[in-house]
């Protein structure tokens, strides 16, 4: 929270996603934490599963996945929110031909639409979300935040993957 928080004296929504957790943090004045939540069991809201995706799919994440995904014409989208789940409609797909960009969008989205129903739980994500983490690097999922969370601001923090750690120096 004190990485993200830029001195404002409205309150503030942060995501952060990392690669085995993902955190939802509401920061009122003064940088004090007014609501958070944390992801439970699942790690379909990770970094680690979009990577494992990306291998799956012999993306290269840092180089491909987000330009790809973003190519897509028409996203695949997952019926459900589970890891394993995700990851048997992903094989079905995949043996179904669809296109590796309607993939890479599609598990975009299901990082979103899941850490929105596990993560925030139907919190109000208020006038203002900053996103942070390593996740916060991949322009496809920021992409599909901003689509998902229309109304609010959405932006990346500077230092997307070191913001906790400065928030705790």
């Amino acid at each position: 929270a004190k990485g993200a928080w830029p001195g404002s004296a409205e309150e503030e929504t942060v995501i952060d996603i990392g690669g085995q957790d993902a955190k939802f943090i509401v920061v009122g004045p003064g940088g004090t934490v007014v609501d958070f939540e944390m992801n439970r069991a699942c790690s379909a809201g990770t970094g680690s599963f979009i990577q494992e995706q990306a291998v799956r799919l012999g993306v290269d994440l840092k180089q491909e996945f987000a330009k790809l995904a973003l190519s897509s014409s028409q996203p695949l989208p997952f019926t459900s929110r589970c890891t394993m789940f995700m990851e048997s409609d992903l094989v079905h797909h995949i043996q179904q031909g669809v296109s590796l960009p309607d993939l890479l969008l599609g598990v975009s989205q299901a990082v979103v639409e899941n850490y929105i129903d596990r993560v925030a739980q139907g919190r109000n994500f208020g006038r203002q979300v900053v996103l942070q983490g390593g996740v916060a690097k991949n322009q496809a999922v920021v992409q599909a935040f901003k689509n998902r969370l229309k109304g609010t601001e959405v932006v990346v923090h500077e230092h997307p993957g070191v913001s906790g750690a400065m928030g705790m120096a």
